[in-house]
């Protein structure tokens, strides 16, 4: 499973970008990308636009945030 981070005013097109790849689920672990970093700046920076921020999974599941670091925290 992939998972993307989608800013407001992305586009679909945008989980492409290395940026926009918070990484993906292989063998029971979670590998981290690029896009990992960014949310984790975003969550310690930009806490106004938090809600705003999609988490999308490669099978087309929309996340919140609390809920992709549970996924994650459980590989």
């Amino acid at each position: 499973m992939i998972y993307y981070i989608l800013f407001p005013g992305d586009t679909q097109e945008d989980c492409f970008k290395d940026a926009n790849q918070l990484g993906h689920i292989s063998f029971g672990k979670f590998h981290r990308n690029e896009g990992f970093k960014v949310l984790n700046n975003a969550i310690a920076n930009f806490e106004h636009i938090l809600d705003q921020i999609r988490i999308i999974s490669s099978d087309g599941k929309n996340h919140t945030i609390g809920e992709f670091l549970d996924i994650v925290g459980k590989h």
